[in-house]
């Protein structure tokens, strides 16, 4: 009985198919060195969140503050600082903002603020690197990728500019069509934005700026699993994204308190739900050490579930010197117009998140040991 005998023939390494994708075999993969210097934003331990070439979101509620984060990211990455206990890494990459909703008086305060205490040195690295369009003329009357006059502004501004990293804000005023809800328009305007920049910068990097719904059910989703839904629109944009961050405010009714919340991760562990705080001299924003993503989470789900008070609200009570169940009650109802039996149900809430503790007589209470 005859047998055959297979040869085993070593494969040659093949790393372009003519006219196809770039297809590796495993020894590509093997041997293959990734860029050193691509890192853009990580943290602590060696968590790299976003590197070149990678879209990135920036999603939150109208006046949230989004055009001012991402002024204050695109400084803080220039001069190699931190940007909300985010490092920003790697060297000065060039930056370009091109939007239609910011004028050039607010860019001008929002910069003369945020330079101000810049060494000469520091000052000029950042005049080198950072290109932000001024609405003083009609070239922003159409920035939409459809528009041929705006299409030919753009080519001639990623020539001229050579950015290694383009902020759209907002993407309504860039993605073809204007519809944000329309998938194959998403994924045609990403492209169009590369093949338009890509030839002046190998680390073309898009941060696309983009809102999300608007109220405390909105809010809720910027993170844990319903961070997918927080963007308006399709969820094409997503999941073009390699990395995204969820805006939401902190405060109803304090804009310099935001919460920076994990929109998307794909290269590393999400990072941390985090309160920042605008400083009103500087316009930069730090991390906020007294915010509890406990209390906000529970004070957003009170205002979520369509009851007219929060744990906030009783906590507060009991800080202004109400510490009887119906001294709060009483206080409560008269500031948010809530039934007795919601805000009994709010103030189990805080005593079971230790935002207040039972004391004595009975039914009294004091401040617990968690902070609101």
């Amino acid at each position: 009985m005859s047998t055959s005998t297979e040869v085993f023939v070593e494969p040659k390494t093949t790393t372009v198919f003519s006219g196809g994708f770039t297809v590796w075999t495993i020894e590509d993969f093997e041997k293959y060195n990734p860029p050193e210097d691509d890192a853009l934003m990580g943290e602590d331990g060696g968590h790299v969140y976003w590197r070149d070439r990678e879209l990135a979101l920036l999603l939150g509620p109208g006046g949230v503050g989004k055009s001012r984060l991402a002024l204050h990211l695109a400084i803080a990455q220039i001069l190699s600082r931190n940007w909300i206990d985010f490092q920003l890494v790697g060297s000065p990459r060039r930056w370009l903002i091109i939007g239609n909703e910011n004028s050039a008086r607010r860019y001008q305060s929002e910069l003369r603020l945020m330079l101000a205490d810049l060494t000469p040195k520091e000052r000029s690295l950042v005049a080198g690197h950072l290109f932000i369009q001024a609405l003083v003329d009609d070239t922003a009357d159409s920035l939409s990728l459809d528009d041929p006059i705006a299409v030919k502004l753009w080519r001639a501004t990623a020539a001229q500019v050579r950015a290694d990293v383009l902020v759209v804000d907002p993407w309504e005023a860039v993605i073809p069509g204007g519809d944000c809800n329309d998938a194959v328009a998403t994924r045609a305007g990403v492209s169009q934005l590369r093949g338009i920049f890509s030839p002046h910068s190998q680390r073309f990097t898009p941060l696309i700026v983009h809102h999300a719904r608007e109220g405390a059910e909105a809010a809720r989703k910027a993170e844990g699993f319903d961070a997918g839904a927080f963007a308006k629109g399709s969820k094409t944009l997503r999941s073009m994204a390699r990395f995204g961050i969820n805006v939401a405010p902190e405060d109803a009714d304090d804009g310099a308190r935001v919460v920076i919340a994990c929109g998307k991760m794909n290269n590393a562990r999400k990072f941390t739900t985090r309160g920042a705080v605008m400083d009103d001299s500087t316009h930069l924003y730090s991390r906020n050490p007294e915010f509890d993503v406990e209390a906000w989470r529970a004070d957003v789900e009170g205002k979520r579930g369509g009851k007219s008070c929060s744990v906030r609200d009783v906590v507060e009570a009991v800080r202004e010197g109400y510490h009887a169940t119906g001294k709060i009650v009483e206080m409560v109802k008269q500031s948010t117009g809530a039934c007795a039996r919601t805000i009994k149900s709010r103030l189990a809430e805080a005593v079971a998140s230790g935002y207040l503790a039972p004391c004595q007589p009975r039914g009294h209470y004091t401040l617990g040991k968690k902070k609101l």
